[in-house]
């Protein structure tokens, strides 16, 4: 078994489209999608609303880029 790439608190990054998006792990939720893919519940802050939380498989995550 591979060693987990992100944990509870991480930051992390997806593309919605074509925008990337920065979201923070709230829940690791195992391996338990579709031939064992690691799930996470990621909450996204959305400016002047509730923050926004969805699970996505780590294969669509990544972590930042640093601000150049």
């Amino acid at each position: 078994m591979t060693e987990d790439r992100f944990k509870v608190g991480d930051k992390v990054s997806f593309y919605n489209g074509i925008r990337r998006v920065v979201a923070r792990v709230v829940e690791d939720r195992g391996r338990i999608g579709v031939n064992g893919r690691q799930i996470f519940t990621i909450e996204v802050d959305v400016e002047g609303d509730q923050p926004s939380r969805f699970e996505l498989p780590a294969e669509r995550l990544s972590r930042p880029q640093a601000a150049a």
